[in-house]
């Protein structure tokens, strides 16, 4: 809201006798006359421009940290709801005897200018960070309101006092504000936000701002923003393969085809999976030490060997990326959010004959989303 406050207006005082009633009364007119002028030249600060108070220039940074539990939350082209921020600080302008009455505020932004979108029901431009699929737009507040920004040099009134014939201090435009954000494309995972300059806030008193005037507040924006992505495998399932007793003559040498292969089919449930997004399954798992092909066990000569669509899938060993070789897609029902993937697998001896013994392996299957 704006506080007008009327100029001052000064009057003379006069003692007059009525022999010089006319020479008095024109002597008068002129006194009303100069007061009027007066507050123009000697009871109101000089224009000019603002500094901040302090060595060190202002800044303040806008954190965004949002997680959305579905993929088509929010919608492209929708914004979110705002982040509203508050920063300490202030400005000192320098002024003569007297008082400023008008105060202009420019807010400048070095983003992009992106997508149009609605906030509360008016249009506005939104700005792009990075590739434009997170967008922005921005409000300061100044005098008890908050201004669109980009805003150049919005006035306010303030009678505010000149503190020792020098200076007077003020609280700034851009300590507060709030900041709308657009998703303007669908997406899974998480799009981190680098410090990114936002906007560059110049004050100044009494006379408009040029492009020059020292910036008073600088405002950042970091985070970022996920949309969490999963699959694991069904609940209730068997997750444990039985190869039972057998002597070595039924357990594969390494290189050749499985003997009695035991053959599943599992159920996997996927979330925020979109159509486009590619999914692979990865056996994570420590390898044979003599053979790299096949996941060890407890025995030094036996592996277990997994094969699935006609192909031999090797172990990724933990805390390494998988080679595409040790991928194994996957086919997605996007609709329903839901997988399956046959498999088979067989025991294989790394000798003719491995000394006779239990033995047991286990992978953990992980998933990688593209």
């Amino acid at each position: 809201m704006y506080q007008i406050c009327p100029c001052q207006q000064f009057q003379g005082i006069a003692l007059y006798n009525t022999a010089t009633t006319a020479l008095v009364r024109a002597g008068v007119q002129m006194l009303i006359a100069c007061a009027s002028i007066a507050p123009a030249t000697t009871s109101m600060a000089a224009g000019g421009a603002c500094t901040f108070n302090g060595v060190i220039p202002p800044t303040g940074t806008v954190h965004i940290n949002k997680v959305f539990d579905s993929s088509t939350q929010p919608a492209a082209g929708q914004s979110i709801p705002p982040i509203e921020w508050d920063f300490d600080g202030g400005v000192r302008c320098p002024c003569t005897n007297g008082f400023a009455i008008k105060r202009y505020v420019t807010v400048t932004t070095p983003l992009v200018s992106g997508q149009s979108g609605t906030v509360n029901g008016k249009q506005r431009t939104f700005y792009k960070l990075g590739d434009g699929t997170i967008q922005l737009a921005l409000d300061v507040f100044n005098a008890g309101r908050l201004l669109p920004a980009p805003v150049t040099n919005h006035t306010s009134y303030n009678n505010i006092r000149c503190e020792y014939g020098s200076y007077f201090n003020t609280t700034q435009a851009g300590l507060r504000g709030r900041l709308h954000l657009m998703v303007t494309r669908p997406f899974v995972g998480t799009i981190n936000i680098p410090e990114t300059p936002l906007a560059y806030v110049r004050m100044g008193y009494d006379a408009p701002l040029s492009h020059s005037s020292p910036i008073v507040q600088w405002i950042y924006v970091a985070g970022s923003i996920t949309v969490p992505q999963s699959c694991r495998l069904a609940p209730g399932q068997n997750l444990t393969i039985d190869f039972g007793s057998r002597i070595s003559d039924r357990i594969a040498l390494r290189g050749q085809t499985g003997i009695e292969p035991v053959k599943r089919r599992f159920d996997i449930q996927c979330n925020n999976i979109t159509s486009g997004v590619k999914v692979d399954l990865v056996l994570d798992a420590q390898p044979q030490a003599k053979d790299k092909r096949y996941i060890a066990t407890t025995h030094k000569d036996i592996g277990i060997a997994v094969e699935s669509q006609g192909r031999l899938i090797a172990p990724t060993s933990p805390g390494t990326p998988p080679r595409p070789e040790q991928k194994l897609p996957i086919t997605m029902d996007y609709k329903a959010q839901s997988a399956q993937f046959d498999m088979s697998a067989y025991p294989v001896r790394m000798i003719n004959k491995p000394s006779a013994g239990e033995y047991q392996g286990s992978a953990t299957v992980k998933f990688e989303f593209q």
